[in-house]
């Protein structure tokens, strides 16, 4: 088990370390955002991303999931050459024809996205990179499926580096503000695609498989169902945010949200590694024991930087810098801040999801895991519409662990009737009773950082003095303490 673990780790921390690095480049322009454009303009841009995530669930047809699933087992390169060639040209033909019927549709899906200053050109910028990512993707699942986490780390890396320069000169020294924001995004990813394209040349045979699209497609339509519905209530409250409230309020709202998301990235880089890992070992004796440690061991770090980031990321980027005087976040945009530990909440549920739906890819259910994804969703958006007008942006963020926390449960409930795991309630139990209890002091009880320090570090002393770890855990944890205070008196 210890092997495999390992294993799935080095993956989960290149993967990890790859998009951290990608959203940090990233983030480095929510800063200069605040200052580049107004509340309403970002407000703009984060409903136009809104929907490039909604609609690229249609573009991609669920063939990226798909792909992973029979791509990952299959051990023949021929047949894995062909069953990438299929994805990649059954890609490229829907992506083509919904762009057109899209840009003939452009009048009324403009003022769709955003009716008070909608725009055909901004449109048209989206429509390209919708057709770009789509394309992109499926060569990453690739890189993911045969596990070259560090080539996928260094083009994820590069791009958005090429990102982060086409924006500095777009936006901020030519201001051509949400325009210059999407065409940095429409240059950045042709080009990475296209690098994709001459790495991976030799896995392409330019040829459909025919006999073999029924199978994708039943396996990755439910998928569709599944992101539109995650989609619904995580991106559409921005939406329902904008209508029930103010363009300004869904400006906070995405500061706020972009910088709880980084829990999605994580989410992201955990899952990137896990689904290959369980389609690999999810068959073998012991793997229900394995994924139950999974959980726990994801839950343990996910609390503690849960702990960490709501102590700390808001004091950082509100403080005045030494030398510019000024606040990495402009002073306008500090109210998002107050939904920043509700949307890492949120996506810590997100991540969990990605545990609990072992049972659906091994047992080829994801139709069950679609109607749990649909209901869940319809209740948190019925919950946002109820509480929108009352609540804000707290309700639309709140609607966002309504509705993760439902495809949880109800994923649960599924997985432990089709593929039983034993998940360690008790750990588990612990980690959430002592989370909650430290965020409520170190963040409603006390200012002082150094406060908050010694709050986050009684969280694994607590976990310690009441049993958490096993022997084995401490035993590796003494040792690894043991060698770094050897290495630090030499």
């Amino acid at each position: 088990m210890k092997e495999k673990l390992l294993r799935l780790l080095n993956h989960s921390v290149v993967y990890g370390v790859s998009q951290m690095a990608t959203k940090i480049i990233s983030f480095l322009l929510l800063p200069a955002y605040t200052y580049w454009l107004s509340p309403e303009e970002y407000g703009a841009v984060t409903l136009y991303y809104s929907f490039i995530a909604a609609a690229s669930v249609i573009y991609t047809l669920g063939t990226d999931v798909a792909l992973i699933r029979f791509y990952t087992p299959e051990k023949i390169s021929e047949q894995r050459k062909s069953l990438f060639s299929t994805v990649l040209l059954l890609a490229l033909l829907n992506s083509t024809v919904l762009s057109l019927i899209l840009w003939i549709l452009k009048e009324p899906l403009s003022r769709l996205i955003l009716e008070k200053t909608a725009s055909y050109d901004v449109l048209s910028l989206c429509l390209g990179v919708l057709w770009f990512d789509t394309m992109m993707a499926l060569p990453f699942v690739v890189l993911r499926a045969e596990q070259r986490s560090y080539l996928y780390g260094i083009l994820r890396i590069s791009g958005a580096i090429l990102n982060l320069f086409l924006n500095w000169w777009l936006v901020g020294v030519l201001s051509t503000g949400l325009w210059g924001v999407l065409f940095s995004n429409l240059l950045s990813s042709s080009i990475t695609f296209f690098i994709l394209l001459c790495i991976l040349h030799t896995r392409i045979s330019y040829k459909i498989d025919f006999p073999v699209i029924p199978r994708l497609i039943k396996f990755g339509l439910p998928n569709i169902l599944i992101l539109f519905s995650v989609y619904s209530f995580e991106l559409g409250a921005r939406k329902i945010l904008e209508v029930y409230g103010s363009l300004e309020q869904t400006g906070y709202y995405g500061v706020g949200a972009k910088l709880g998301m980084t829990f999605s990235i994580l989410s992201m880089s955990f899952r990137s590694a896990w689904q290959p890992f369980f389609l690999e070992e999810g068959f073998k004796p012991g793997s229900p024991e394995l994924f139950a440690r999974v959980m726990t061991y994801f839950l343990l770090i996910f609390s503690f930087l849960f702990l960490m980031m709501t102590f700390f990321v808001p004091d950082f980027f509100m403080k005045p810098l030494p030398l510019i005087g000024k606040s990495l976040i402009e002073e306008r945009y500090w109210k998002g801040f107050s939904i920043f530990p509700i949307i890492l909440l949120g996506q810590m549920f997100n991540g969990i999801t990605a545990n609990l739906s072992t049972g659906f890819f091994l047992k080829n259910r994801l139709h069950v895991q679609a109607m749990i994804c649909v209901i869940s969703a319809i209740i948190a958006m019925t919950f946002n519409l109820l509480l929108i007008e009352k609540w804000g942006m707290w309700a639309s963020a709140w609607s966002i662990v309504v509705g993760y926390g439902l495809i949880a449960i109800g994923e649960w409930w599924f997985t432990q009737r089709s593929y039983p795991i034993p998940y360690e309630w008790r750990r588990i139990l612990l980690i959430f009773v002592f989370m909650g209890i430290l965020w409520y002091v170190g963040t409603q009880l006390f200012e002082n950082i150094f406060v908050k320090l010694l709050v986050l570090i009684a969280f694994p002393v607590l976990l310690w003095k009441t049993g958490f770890f096993l022997p084995t855990e401490l035993s590796v944890i003494r040792e690894k303490v043991f060698k770094i205070v050897r290495k630090y008196k030499k």
